[in-house]
């Protein structure tokens, strides 16, 4: 065959006659084109792309309908159509939300002032208020009654937001909220052991604290409690966590003698009160 030797590569006529005119090779001249190393890795690359996982079989009906839309140019990511994906996308996007809702707004508390931005913050979200020198509630109906400028006069001293979904986030409205005295947190669905800790360090001058029924509250969480030196009763539910949940009460009560720790039983009207004086 004629053949052009220029810089120790080979040429032949038709490759010469395709530079010539500036054309690209098909794929089939490509492939005539190459060795046999060339060839073979070609071949080995085309295996591994053609690769795929076995489909599970149980799983069959459900990967026919998954879209990878990524393939389409659209997105870089697989997108599901099973209903459960579904729904545990909507709770995350709901959890954001949440989150969001709940930051720390510094111009709320420029204008209102640290006690009456709290409790806007807590009204708003179905929970309870009593300014110091009041004995009665404010309930979430109630949150029209409150000022809407700066009352030097005007400050929190118990707050009660059980069953309400304050979670880490919202923790933050607590800062500087020095006169707060009693706290209730029952049956908080995000409220676990960070969310206590953090409240404790942002409330030094707590004396009644309302933890029960909280699920996610363990032993871990009580560890954190002995910097409430100003601590004169804690309620807290013992959902079982056995003899590590019972020792760390004890110590708990060594670290703060004045303490009085009430320690629920789930499902059951009986309460074992233990009294540390």
């Amino acid at each position: 065959m004629f053949g052009l030797s220029l810089r120790r590569q080979t040429f032949n006529l038709s490759q010469i006659i395709r530079r010539y005119h500036n054309e690209s090779p098909s794929d089939r001249e490509r492939w005539a084109d190459m060795d046999d190393d060339e060839k073979a890795k070609v071949m080995k690359v085309k295996k591994l792309k053609a690769w795929k996982p076995p489909m599970i079989s149980e799983h069959h009906a459900v990967q026919l309908v998954t879209v990878d839309i990524g393939k389409l140019g659209v997105f870089q990511h697989k997108v599901s159509l099973k209903w459960t994906d579904w729904i545990a996308w909507w709770r995350k996007k709901q959890l954001e939300y949440l989150r969001w809702s709940q930051r720390y707004i510094a111009e709320r508390h420029e204008i209102l002032g640290n006690d009456l931005a709290l409790a806007h913050f807590l009204l708003h979200r179905n929970g309870k208020i009593r300014r110091k020198g009041s004995k009665e509630y404010m309930l979430p109906d109630m949150a029209v009654d409150l000022p809407c400028k700066f009352d030097p006069t005007w400050f929190l001293e118990e707050i009660d937001a059980s069953g309400t979904e304050v979670c880490y986030e919202g923790l933050d409205n607590f800062a500087n909220i020095p006169r707060l005295k009693i706290a209730a947190f029952r049956n908080c669905r995000y409220f676990d052991e960070w969310c206590l800790e953090k409240f404790v360090a942002l409330c030094p001058n707590l004396e009644i604290l309302d933890i029960s029924e909280n699920e996610q509250i363990t032993e871990r969480g009580l560890e954190g409690l002995y910097r409430a030196w100003n601590l004169k009763k804690l309620i807290v539910t013992n959902w079982g966590h056995g003899a590590a949940f019972e020792l760390t009460c004890l110590l708990l009560q060594e670290a703060l003698p004045q303490l009085n720790l009430e320690i629920k039983i789930p499902n059951s009207a009986d309460e074992s009160t233990v009294n540390a004086s």
